[in-house]
């Protein structure tokens, strides 16, 4: 079992430094993250969606979004969740 466990610490280790190589990826996720800045400064709001297990997706992103954006300050989010 521990062995097991070591693969797959291994393995997400290994995508996150794919990941971290890609420029073009942090590129697209830097441009995101200023549209989605943008919207909330302007009161706009960013709706997140999903079908099925994507629909999980899709709430676990907002509500990590409304975590994070209130522990450095910005105002509550006010994201509306939905499953269906």
């Amino acid at each position: 079992m521990q062995e097991y466990i070591k693969t797959n610490i291994r393995e997400s280790m290994e995508a996150k430094r794919q990941l971290l190589e890609d420029t073009s990826l942090i590129e697209s996720i830097e441009q995101i993250a200023a549209l989605c800045i943008a919207a909330y400064q302007n009161g706009n709001k960013i709706l997140v969606c999903g079908n099925g297990g994507s629909a999980s997706d899709a709430q676990q992103v907002s509500l990590s979004a409304d975590i994070r954006w209130s522990v450095v300050g910005f105002r509550q989010l006010h994201l509306l969740r939905t499953l269906r």
